[in-house]
């Protein structure tokens, strides 16, 4: 499975959390032999700005087909938006891109189960 690496960081306090995500996404991509064929890195970005460069570029990536899934450390990472926000902007582009999310803390985001749930 061909997939996309997704790292953000809000402040400069969390110095090591850079490599920490990169780390624990790695190993978690070996686990499930996915291939990773492009990593996106947000630094100093806060979660609930959708206009952060590489979040817009992995949106944009993701529906011309370039990968088939995004890979996150935890779902946070991707976004923190409003629930209804995050259907809008994230959860509905991906899900009509046919790529998938997945966490290494939650596993594969059910993009129907979320929207049934905010319904």
């Amino acid at each position: 499975m061909r997939v996309a690496t997704y790292v953000r960081m809000s402040t400069t306090d969390q110095k090591d959390s850079p490599e920490r995500q990169k780390a624990q996404i790695i190993a978690h991509c070996e686990r499930h032999k996915h291939t990773i064929v492009k990593e996106y890195i947000d630094l100093g970005q806060r979660g609930w700005d959708d206009t952060r460069p590489e979040f817009q570029q992995i949106l944009a990536d993701a529906n011309k087909g370039r990968f088939e899934g995004i890979i996150v450390d935890e779902l946070s990472r991707l976004s923190r938006q409003s629930p209804l926000d995050y259907i809008a902007k994230v959860a509905h582009p991906l899900k009509e891109a046919g790529v998938f999310v997945e966490s290494v803390a939650d596993g594969r985001q059910d993009w129907d189960e979320l929207v049934g749930m905010i319904l």
